[in-house]
């Protein structure tokens, strides 16, 4: 198991935390990676379904609603899973006459798990960040991290946080930053073919050549 640089807190309202760590092979680092995405990504959902549900566009709110029910499985929010997937099943009812009681309790749900990360948000932003790497490229480190990074890819392997983290340690602070904030949001949301053409453009980039 890679080291962990990264910890979490003892508990989390909202969250297991240890099957949510387990789902991700013990993974901490890629775990809050997950948390963090999900809180930027989700931290309006409830308004915006309250507004797609105003403008009676109930398809779009089963949409909202279904994706949250999806994401919230694979960080272990199981309450918040819970109550989307009552809420989904609702908006597909034609009379929906429990609809009021089903978004209540979702949104009870989602308020207390967005709090939590919000929490962790808090945390994550108040760690000192390391001071900018001014240091000439070194081709031959590179090319290792990269092979060794599209191999761990190519075999799904959550070693390939730790991978991308050395990776990231040699070009963040150069002029491929941009493709390193993509490829690391892929391997984050387990987008692992995403982050597979992410690295190869990347290495034809700086005229590697992948084993």
């Amino acid at each position: 198991m890679p080291q962990q640089h990264e910890t979490l807190p003892d508990s989390l309202p909202g969250l297991d935390l240890t099957e949510g760590v387990n789902r991700v092979a013990g993974n901490q680092q890629l775990y809050k990676k997950l948390l963090l995405s999900f809180y930027q990504d989700n931290k309006e959902k409830t308004q915006q379904i309250k507004q797609a549900l105003q403008a009676n566009d109930f398809t779009t709110a089963r949409h909202h609603a279904h994706s949250v029910k999806g994401v919230s499985g694979n960080i272990s929010a199981k309450q918040l899973f819970a109550a989307a997937r009552s809420l989904e099943l609702e908006l597909n009812q034609e009379s929906r006459e429990n609809l009021p009681e089903m978004l209540d309790q979702f949104t009870a749900a989602m308020d207390e798990v967005i709090n939590s990360l919000a929490f962790l948000s808090s945390i994550q932003s108040s760690e000192v960040s390391p001071a900018p790497d001014d240091s000439p490229i070194n081709r031959d480190s590179i090319t290792e991290s990269i092979n060794e990074l599209a191999a761990l890819l190519d075999d799904f392997n959550m070693d390939a946080e730790q991978s991308f983290q050395n990776l990231n340690n040699l070009l963040s602070q150069h002029e491929y930053k941009q493709s390193m904030l993509k490829l690391d949001k892929s391997i984050s949301n387990l987008e692992f073919d995403a982050a597979t053409e992410i690295l190869t453009e990347l290495a034809d980039t700086l005229n590697i050549k992948l084993c």
